[in-house]
């Protein structure tokens, strides 16, 4: 997994790198500037950009010491360095480490005023370093003016950790933002480069490690997101002697007359993940539903929905499952919601249980509250639950999840763009994924991936997190495939 550090956790890891790694303040910024150099260097060069002529725009903070110690690293392959330091960045006001690097620049770098730079000097590559990953979106000139005009002039814009004008917690941006062709950031991403304004602002993003241990920011990280090489880290090799109770069980509850589909996708998706057994309970059964699939077809009301009746089966089917995935399809009936919910507070305390769907319906009616339940809503079904109209979820909707989760103690993946999974104290976003996901049955796929993994032995947690991931990845081969053009809901189980 990889950490998504908080300006708050930048802060304490700093912190860390010089009480306990024993690193003085000046020589990480020295390492951390060699490395965005490095990277920067790297990257002209892939582009095929022409770099001679530099601007380096420098804060008083330890962004700006970034950028002058960067200037002073440029200049090693001669090329025309100019650098422009804020007009509210007296010597007095820099950080020591800002000031150590602006004493240790080079006669031959060109300190310049903003006043003094024509918007029509041609410059091949403009640095921003104002503020960094302490700033937002709340600018105070003249930092917004200095932007625009380094937005207004021609070359390729680098950011220098965070543009200035974005925040690196929940991606909002000022109008006046820096916007980056690149940000090369220094040792994580920012959660804020994949929420809300960041991905239009951010350009490509290049890590740049600043010289520590493997596993050191980890330490200060409360949100992560997935590398492929995670899937074969978490999802357990089996053993020769496997067997398919070894595997977990998996009971999908779910389904009407008109909705057939949903269960059955879930279904098909919880098999094709890897649990050993799947059973589908529904009161009707889609003649597609995979042959692999042991199915139950249970009573009904005359609106199609699951009779009451069923009750007596469903605990049966329950008792011997591993995991229950309930919702897709269900419908809105109210006797059939109050008999899942009994079900559900019979069983939850020992086994994981997903709600998706019309399923998350039964949350207000079911008393257990803890780890085992993994709840899947999307932005509309989530303002549901917390009793409030979709444009009426605050802006910071990963603060609103977690706090969610953290007061019913249980997993919560909301669909989003990123998507986020939290447990209140913890978060991953699913970062991968693509528009051509947002199809019907998308939701009930996810819904079986996770009870699938879950059914394998990984937490509620993982399952939601690391299922959330593969189910975007899977959406992004069939997507591919089919050239982007469109995909359904069945091509993200077959690219499984």
């Amino acid at each position: 997994m990889l950490p998504l550090l908080l300006p708050n956790e930048v802060r304490q890891l700093d912190q860390a790198c010089r009480d306990v790694l024993g690193i003085p303040p000046v020589d990480l910024m020295e390492q951390a500037a060699r490395s965005a150099t490095n990277s920067l260097r790297t990257f002209i060069a892939l582009r095929g950009v022409r770099a001679t002529r530099y601007l380096i725009a420098c804060g008083g903070g330890n962004n700006g010491g970034d950028g002058l110690c960067m200037a002073r690293m440029i200049l090693e392959d001669d090329p025309s360095v100019s650098v422009v330091v804020a007009c509210d960045a007296s010597r007095e006001t820099m950080t020591e480490q800002t000031r150590v690097n602006m004493d240790r620049l080079p006669s031959a770098a060109k300190v310049v005023r903003f006043a003094d730079i024509d918007p029509a000097t041609d410059f091949d590559v403009i640095l921003d370093a104002l503020i960094g990953v302490g700033g937002g979106a709340d600018l105070r000139e003249p930092i917004p003016s200095f932007s625009v005009l380094l937005n207004s002039l021609s070359g390729m814009k680098v950011a220098i950790d965070v543009p200035t004008g974005l925040d690196a917690s929940t991606g909002a941006a000022s109008h006046d933002v820096f916007r980056a062709d690149v940000t090369i950031t220094m040792e994580t991403e920012k959660p804020g480069f994949f929420r809300n304004d960041g991905p239009a602002c951010t350009g490509s993003v290049v890590v740049a490690p600043i010289g520590i241990p493997d596993g050191t920011a980890t330490q200060f990280a409360s949100t992560f997101r997935y590398e492929p090489r995670d899937i074969e880290t978490l999802l357990p090799n089996r053993p020769r002697s496997a067997s398919k109770f070894d595997n977990g069980r998996v009971l999908v509850i779910g389904g009407t007359r008109s909705m057939r589909g949903a269960p059955s996708l879930a279904a098909h998706a919880a098999i094709s993940i890897g649990a050993g057994l799947v059973e589908l309970a529904a009161p009707y059964i889609h003649p597609l539903t995979p042959r692999e699939v042991m199915t139950y077809e249970l009573p009904s009301h005359a609106d199609g929905t699951i009779h009451v009746d069923a009750e007596s089966v469903l605990k049966e089917l329950l008792h011997r499952a591993t995991v229950c995935a309930v919702g897709p399809g269900l419908g809105t009936n109210e006797a059939t919601h109050q008999m899942m919910a009994r079900c559900i507070d019979e069983f939850a305390a020992e086994k994981i249980i997903v709600l998706d769907a019309d399923g998350l319906r039964l949350l207000s009616r079911i008393r257990y509250r803890g780890p085992n339940l993994i709840l899947t809503p999307h932005r509309g079904e989530f303002a549901r639950m917390m009793g409030i109209e979709r444009g009426d979820l605050p802006y910071d909707i990963v603060a609103t999840a977690a706090e969610f989760a953290e007061a019913n103690r249980c997993v919560l993946h909301v669909k989003d763009v990123p998507s986020v999974t939290t447990n209140g104290g913890r978060h991953v976003f699913t970062v991968n994924g693509n528009p051509a996901m947002a199809t019907a049955g998308s939701g009930d796929v996810l819904t079986g991936i996770i009870a699938g993994c879950a059914a394998q032995g990984l937490s509620s947690f993982e399952a939601a997190s690391l299922g959330a991931f593969i189910h975007a990845g899977a959406g992004d081969e069939a997507n591919a495939a089919s050239h982007h053009q469109r995909i359904v809901a069945g091509d993200i189980i077959r690219y499984l």
